[in-house]
């Protein structure tokens, strides 16, 4: 049977989760403003057009931005839920309620750690590539979890976190179009360069 958490210990382990889980929304907010930009259906289809335009001007960063983000919310998240009498987890705060949402997100959690255990922590050689939850159902495990974290540290210390993603949202999006503008006035140099001032029939060569 695991030991009793010391005071300190305890306000150590809710403060990790704080940031724990910022930290873990912050990733999965920045895959999905990847991963869902290129799925029609997610956004009209002439603005997925656009995305994957966008996307595919520097697609050998994207596809590392994309997979890293992955590595790091889905290992990030699976913190919460770990039951190795060294972590830190939210088990060990209050393991009835984690335990209750374990249950629920089973499917969901199994996934998770079959993607963390055989291709994230190290590749498995007879690992076939595992689905990860959908989408609609790691957005209520999120919200649920940051729920819970937040009724825990009401009944600690009083506290709530906030724990919102606009500013990522608006990061990416933003990144996205200074990108495309980008783009757009480095065409339109060459153009010029080529076109007019290196073909040879400048006024200046002329006269």
């Amino acid at each position: 049977m695991a030991r009793e958490l010391t005071d300190q210990e305890r306000d150590s382990v809710i403060e990790y989760f704080r940031t724990n889980l910022f930290e873990t929304l912050q990733a999965y907010t920045a895959w999905k403003m990847l991963w869902d930009a290129k799925k029609i259906g997610i956004v009209p289809e002439q603005m997925t057009h656009k995305y994957v335009s966008i996307l595919n001007i520097h697609h050998n960063a994207f596809a590392i931005f994309e997979h890293a983000s992955a590595f790091m919310w889905v290992t990030m998240l699976l913190h919460a839920f770990d039951s190795d009498h060294r972590a830190m987890s939210l088990l060990k705060i209050d393991a009835d309620a984690m335990a209750a949402l374990k249950e629920e997100y089973s499917s969901e959690l199994e996934k998770l750690k079959t993607q963390r255990d055989q291709f994230f922590s190290h590749r498995d050689i007879d690992a076939t590539l595992p689905q990860l939850p959908s989408i609609e159902r790691t957005d209520e495990l999120m919200r649920d979890l940051q729920g819970l974290y937040n009724k825990i540290t009401k009944a600690h210390d009083s506290s709530s976190t906030i724990f919102n993603q606009d500013d990522m949202k608006h990061d990416i999006e933003n990144m996205y179009w200074n990108i495309e503008r980008g783009e757009n006035i480095r065409q339109k140099e060459i153009e010029v360069k080529w076109k007019y001032r290196e073909s040879g029939s400048l006024i200046s060569d002329i006269i």
